[in-house]
């Protein structure tokens, strides 16, 4: 998945945008990291997020890196 947009509804609610950046296989396993973005109108719809971010209208808000990820199985 290249990106996803989402709502939620703590804190009074609002929607985000969310670019994957830094795809890679951890012993098969797929990680990737995120550049959250959110609209400068809380009220924007969350289907009109893909386009506000193609025109870049959506502002950096924070990255969500994984670090040191470690994938292990267990014997069944």
């Amino acid at each position: 998945m290249d990106y996803l947009a989402y709502s939620y509804h703590t804190d009074g609610g609002g929607v985000r945008f969310r670019k994957a950046i830094n795809s890679r296989i951890v012993n098969g396993i797929r990680i990737q990291d995120y550049e959250n973005y959110k609209p400068k109108d809380k009220e924007v719809p969350l289907d009109a997020m893909e386009e506000l971010f193609k025109h870049n209208a959506l502002e950096l808000l924070s990255e969500i890196i994984n670090e040191n990820v470690q994938v292990k199985f267990q014997d069944q």
